[in-house]
């Protein structure tokens, strides 16, 4: 989140369209900017504590298996166990053509396009819940607009926060269920489409490579802004200075415990 962050102010500084894929190294629960504190420690005594307490064999730390950040977008709290995240970051002069939404529709029309070659019956989300205080904890129990479901089951969603002069969009895709968040089911435990003349479905693609959904996002992306696509494995295209800084901000509990 802290590297997501960078890359954002880059964009402000920079006017570049920016993007990141990746996964993470352990468990990890991202909380939304506004969601309370509290609602985290809740959630680690009734699902991951258990969880870490019935797989661990070695008398470690419970938490050493189990991280917890907060990002700068707003919506659910998010397990990254199984998924592929993605970070855009597009200049605001690219975007204020229309509403900021449009960036949600660009991107997740050629994600349900992605999964729909890939065997899914994947679909947009037509209209959002109402807002409630009641709201799920867990993102992928809420429905929003936009939304990318396989069946009734949300696999994609995505946030934005504005920056000074920039855009920032997060995303995941479920690929499949985790422990720490159960009642989920990923790409892995949702069924394929029948396949042409057949009544069962073929066999499933091989998500956890990132290429396909790196490209999409690319492509989607590179339809509607001005992009030449350079890539890198070094965070330090996003300058040591800003990555350094931003860490310090995310690993501090004034950011964890903010609200």
């Amino acid at each position: 989140m802290a590297i997501d962050d960078a890359m954002l102010q880059w964009c402000d500084i920079h006017q570049q369209v920016a993007l990141r894929i990746y996964r993470w190294s352990k468990p990890t629960l991202s909380l939304g900017y506004f969601q309370p504190w509290e609602e985290w420690l809740a959630y680690r005594a009734q699902v991951v504590l258990p969880q870490l307490s019935n797989n661990d064999s070695n008398n470690t730390p419970l938490d050493s298996h189990f991280e917890v950040v907060r990002r700068r977008t707003g919506g659910g709290a998010i397990v990254h166990h199984h998924d592929w995240t993605y970070s855009l970051a597009v200049p605001w002069d690219q975007v204020r053509l229309g509403p900021t939404r449009n960036l949600y529709q660009w991107i997740h029309d050629g994600l349900v396009t992605w999964l729909n070659r890939s065997g899914f019956s994947a679909h947009l989300q037509a209209t959002s819940e109402p807002a409630s205080k009641s709201a799920a904890f867990l993102c992928f129990k809420r429905r929003t607009e936009g939304d990318i479901l396989v069946g009734n089951e949300k696999v994609i969603g995505s946030a934005q926060r504005r920056g000074k002069r920039s855009l920032l969009q997060h995303g995941s895709v479920l690929l499949a269920r985790s422990n720490f968040a159960d009642v989920l089911p990923g790409l892995a435990e949702l069924p394929l489409k029948p396949a042409p003349g057949s009544s069962t479905s073929g066999a499933k693609p091989n998500l956890n490579e990132p290429s396909p959904f790196g490209r999409v996002i690319m492509e989607s992306a590179g339809q509607r802004f001005d992009v030449t696509w350079q890539s890198s494995n070094n965070i330090d295209s996003f300058e040591p200075e800003l990555v350094n800084e931003n860490l310090v901000i995310h690993r501090s509990s004034t950011w964890l415990e903010r609200v």
